[in-house]
């Protein structure tokens, strides 16, 4: 046990040896010296119960002291190396996060793409629809007006060629002229 462990305990034994000395107090040598053998008793008294008393029970508490701090210390080093793993994987996951909006961002720009494409492409077949049914209407009409100009032209025809052959003369004069014009041809 060192003097510094000893000397708060010194002190207070002082202190009470001098004030029940100072209650009797006279200045002869005898007292002097009783003062100094009652302070030494004392003194002995209180290094005596705190050797086999307080000391194993303060070692034991400084000895407990000490493993709740080296526990504590080694609480606190997990605690920092558990906050710096939780840093590190904040920080993976921030950067994991960029890259992914990074990816979507490129999906979406590939997807708005495919979509004006695709668009595009329904645009031109729609227009392609729209003037493949306007030329088969334009058809479809140009063939209807060609049929009843046809179906009229022969029964215009027929009636023209019917009032012209119905006389028998008239039969003849066209049968000669073809005639002619058969020659003439040849």
């Amino acid at each position: 046990m060192s003097i510094k462990q000893l000397l708060p305990f010194v002190i207070i034994a002082y202190f009470l040896t001098g004030a029940f000395l100072y209650w009797f107090a006279s200045k002869t040598i005898i007292d002097i010296f009783f003062r100094l053998l009652n302070f030494a008793v004392l003194l002995g008294i209180v290094i005596v119960f705190y050797q086999r008393k307080l000391g194993p029970r303060t070692k034991d508490l400084i000895h407990q002291k000490e493993q709740k701090q080296e526990v504590l210390k080694r609480r606190y080093n997990e605690l920092i190396h558990d906050q710096n793993m939780l840093k590190q994987q904040l920080e993976d996951q921030d950067q994991f996060a960029r890259y992914l909006i990074g990816k979507i961002e490129q999906w979406r720009l590939s997807f708005d793409a495919q979509q004006n494409q695709y668009k595009q492409e329904r645009q031109k077949i729609h227009k392609a629809v729209e003037e493949r049914t306007r030329h088969k209407a334009e058809w479809l009409i140009r063939d209807n007006l060609y049929k009843r100009a046809k179906v009229d032209t022969i029964n215009q025809l027929h009636a023209q060629l019917t009032e012209q052959f119905e006389a028998p003369k008239q039969q003849q004069q066209f049968i000669n002229k073809l005639l002619v014009f058969m020659r003439e041809s040849l």
